[in-house]
């Protein structure tokens, strides 16, 4: 759990220091990728007793 709690935090620093830039070249482009793509894989989108409401809600 902190593991994933860390990795989310570097994942949205390394993003918004990314995207603050007005010209990103190919590399920072691929460490954008890499950056969201970390933050993809520590993410649930929703948790288990979350779901449910979504799913009521919807």
């Amino acid at each position: 759990m902190p593991e994933g709690i860390a990795a989310k935090e570097l994942a949205i620093l390394k993003i918004s220091e990314i995207i603050e830039k007005s010209n990103i070249d190919a590399v920072q482009l691929k460490r954008l990728e890499r950056a969201v793509n970390l933050l993809g894989s520590v993410s649930a989108l929703f948790g288990p007793h979350e779901r449910e409401k979504v799913l009521v809600i919807a």
